[in-house]
């Protein structure tokens, strides 16, 4: 009975030993092979990432430079602007009065040098050209002085050029009255001031004949100032027909420019009652309220460009080597995740942040326009492509090993059926899913993904994943 036992467990062992060995290592291999991946040329995309936030190309703190009670706000938080649009006034009554008396003064003075460089009117001629006669036929009878007839016509004279003055005032009181802020228009100002004088003019002439008549009391002094009196008269009458001299334009045109300054700033302080969209934009801000002066510390009105933004980012000092100005970047916003937003270098720092505690350096990324909804302020993940290699070999960042102790790099490639071996290989260029294999495995190899005790690895060791 045991012998017959002892023989079947014989035969038994027999029958194990001699089954295929293949059959029972290509079983226990395929279950150990977590993931396999085929070497083949392909490309690798090489990228830096970094973190930062939308920021607008243009941003301005408006405030006024005059003080005052804000009068109209015509703009509110979030509405859109055009450069030079009036965004929000103050009080300006008084600016706008001292406004138009420069203007006035100004049509004033321009007139008044029109009429100094323009000939002479003939009726101004006349009355010098009478005035000469007048004193001329005076000496004779500077011995004898003047009749007493000639006197009562003199006095008579400048009774009618007064009663002249006097209703030249009243008609331009009058329409002061009636049109108090001259809406009548400038025109109809200059003529009733022009009246006014004239006729104020002509007063001084009748009282200067006045006083000529009752000087001339006879005897050698009458005589001498009749004919001071004479040369008086040639002399007005020489000015007026040989037209102003040097000094006198010199001295209007002085006045003329001084007028226009005073017009540019009376305009010039109008205007800073007036806040003005600096750019194309958005209102962010609004610290304005009604009848209440504007605020002293915050901004009226901040104004941001909602057309063209930008991304700081804070470049690791090991990656910033391979930025250069012109890349390309894609941006992923966390508030518009399925939003495709592009971007390029602008500049890049040569010095590091002085504010941040690790070294880094700042990079500015001007985005592109978009048609998404970006916001000032929104995060942002820049993924920055410094190098695309074309037709080398790669491998899934998950099948390579680093060795921590001597940074060398292992893949585990199948021999045969049941037998993997770890192999040394060179690592190129890589980005977080793919890695660049210059030297150690060849186009078609097979490599494999499987336990740690089935090729043997050791425990200091490093997988770079993906």
């Amino acid at each position: 009975m045991h012998k017959l036992h002892l023989t079947a467990l014989l035969g038994l062992m027999l029958m194990v030993a001699l089954t295929p060995l293949s059959a029972h290592a290509q079983q226990n291999s395929e279950s150990e092979i977590i993931d396999e991946f085929t070497v083949e040329p392909d490309s690798i995309v090489v990228t830096v990432t970094a973190t930062g936030v939308i920021e607008p190309e243009r941003s301005v703190d408006m405030g006024f430079e005059t003080s005052a009670p804000v009068a109209e706000i015509i703009v509110q938080e979030g509405d859109s602007v055009q450069s030079g649009e009036v965004m929000a006034r103050l009080s300006a009554d008084d600016l706008e009065a001292a406004l138009r008396e420069a203007e006035i003064a100004l049509e004033l003075q321009q007139l008044a040098l029109e009429a100094l460089i323009e000939p002479p009117r003939q009726v101004e001629v006349a009355a010098a050209e009478a005035a000469v006669v007048a004193a001329e036929a005076a000496i004779p009878a500077a011995g004898t002085g003047p009749t007493s007839q000639q006197i009562e016509i003199a006095r008579v004279q400048a009774e009618l050029a007064r009663n002249a003055l006097w209703q030249s005032q009243l008609n331009r009181d009058n329409k002061d009255a009636l049109d108090p802020q001259f809406r009548g228009g400038l025109p109809d100002i200059i003529l009733t001031e022009s009246g006014v004088f004239n006729a104020e003019t002509d007063v001084q002439i009748a009282d200067t004949n006045i006083r000529v008549l009752e000087q001339q009391g006879g005897g050698l002094g009458a005589i001498a100032s009749a004919e001071q009196q004479l040369v008086q008269a040639q002399i007005a009458l020489e000015d007026l027909l040989n037209g102003p001299d040097e000094i006198d334009l010199l001295r209007f045109q002085i006045q003329l420019d001084e007028a226009e300054l005073a017009v540019e700033r009376a305009r010039v302080a109008l205007k800073q009652a007036e806040l003005l969209a600096p750019f194309d934009g958005v209102v962010a801000q609004n610290n304005l309220t009604v009848g209440e002066n504007p605020p002293t510390t915050d901004p009226a009105i901040q104004v941001v460009d909602n057309s063209t933004f930008y991304v700081e980012l804070a470049i690791d000092e090991n990656d910033v080597v391979d930025i250069e100005i012109g890349q390309a970047v894609s941006l992923r916003l966390d508030a518009l995740p399925e939003a495709e937003i592009t971007g390029t270098i602008q500049r890049i720092a040569i010095t590091p942040n002085p504010d941040s505690e690790t070294v880094v350096y700042r990079a500015r990324v001007a985005v592109a326009p978009t048609e998404a909804n970006v916001r000032v302020g929104m995060s942002t993940t820049a993924t920055i492509t410094t190098q695309e290699l074309q037709d080398v070999l790669v491998i899934p960042n998950r099948f390579i090993r680093i060795d921590r102790e001597t940074q060398q790099a292992f893949v585990t490639v199948q021999r045969s059926e049941g037998r993997f071996e770890e192999i040394p290989v060179t690592l190129g260029e890589r980005n977080n899913e793919v890695s660049e294999i210059t030297s150690g495995v060849e186009p078609g190899q097979r490599v494999v993904l499987v336990p740690r005790d089935a090729a043997g690895l050791g425990e200091a060791s490093d997988v770079l994943g993906g």
